[in-house]
């Protein structure tokens, strides 16, 4: 799946992150490349130029794009522009909860996701993870009777098969 994201949108939503943080985009970055990892997306964060203008900064993660804009442009305009050039943009999921962007991203013919159930997609653990069984079961343990027993079934040799 791919996903365009709108960076400070999401950030806003995310728990522990805070817009204020000048490390905000950085941690985001962290988290969406356990998510592409665990979950194998191509991932593009689009971030807002913010107060003070930060010169473009590549990812350190080959999986998720960060895209900084430029003062005077918004992310919400580099995400439509990027659906608008897309060949399949129905093949694209927004991640929003900018009720206007999400509006004209569906027009264009792509999914929109609200950011807060992005969240929630980032937070759920992969299937077969230890994290992801439904509840932890007890190991299981033998009592030292149980070990004698094992031990002499599997001292008893057996005879040898017939070719």
């Amino acid at each position: 799946m791919r996903f365009l994201i709108d960076g400070h949108n999401l950030i806003g939503r995310f728990p522990g992150l805070r817009l204020d943080d000048p490390q905000d985009e950085q941690k985001l970055l962290e988290h969406l490349h356990v998510f592409a990892q665990r979950k194998r997306h191509q991932i593009a964060v689009v971030f807002d130029p913010g107060l003070y203008y930060v010169p473009p900064q590549a990812s350190p993660y080959a999986d998720v794009q960060a895209i900084w804009c430029r003062p005077g442009k918004s992310a919400d305009e580099e995400i439509l522009r990027r659906l608008a050039k897309a060949s399949h943009p129905r093949d694209i999921t927004v991640v929003t909860s900018d009720a206007s962007l999400a509006g004209r991203a569906r027009r264009i013919g792509a999914n929109v996701v609200p950011a807060e159930q992005f969240v929630r997609m980032m937070q759920t653990p992969a299937p077969g993870s230890p994290a992801g069984n439904e509840e932890e079961k007890p190991e299981p343990f033998l009592t030292p009777e149980e070990i004698e027993e094992w031990r002499a079934l599997f001292a008893r040799r057996r005879p040898p098969r017939k070719p």
